[in-house]
């Protein structure tokens, strides 16, 4: 079999993956970013390995248990107005907030929520994509704190 054979077999492969949403789903599964579903109201009923990396829950704790168990109190109010904004069809690319960890520690986020939607374009949840950005925040305080120490 040569490799053009070969090649071919594989393009077509993926693109059959892709129809059936197998690729999709390998892609979500391997990555570091925290790729989670919720209902309108609120409850998980999608979490991926990167999800299980950021917030410390496996997919058997976490699915079927609402957001807030992950969102700050102060918080609470400001997400509850983006799923709001998301309900209604929009998409938030970047938002920058904060998270809970199950071990507690509150970590600094950016957030892109995108609605869900049915084959008759209802929305029906809410897709979130979660990096962790606590280092890069801290990065950014010190570099201000020592940019304000030259300055005085």
């Amino acid at each position: 079999m040569s490799t053009k054979t070969t090649q071919k077999e594989d393009f077509d492969q993926l693109v059959e993956y892709e129809k059936k949403g197998i690729l999709s789903s390998q892609i979500i599964e391997s990555s570091d970013l925290a790729i989670k579903v919720k209902t309108l109201e609120g409850i998980i009923t999608s979490w991926n390995r990167g999800s299980e990396k950021i917030y410390g829950y496996k997919d058997t704790e976490i699915i079927g248990k609402h957001v807030n168990i992950l969102t700050p109190l102060n918080e609470q109010n400001s997400r509850h107005e983006l799923s709001r904004r998301i309900s209604e069809g929009h998409v938030i690319p970047r938002h920058i907030t904060k998270g809970i960890r199950k071990d507690g520690v509150v970590i600094d986020l950016s957030i892109h929520l995108s609605p869900v939607k049915d084959e008759k374009g209802k929305v029906i949840g809410i897709a979130t994509i979660d990096k962790d950005i606590t280092e890069l925040a801290a990065a950014n305080k010190e570099l201000d704190f020592q940019n304000q120490e030259k300055g005085k």
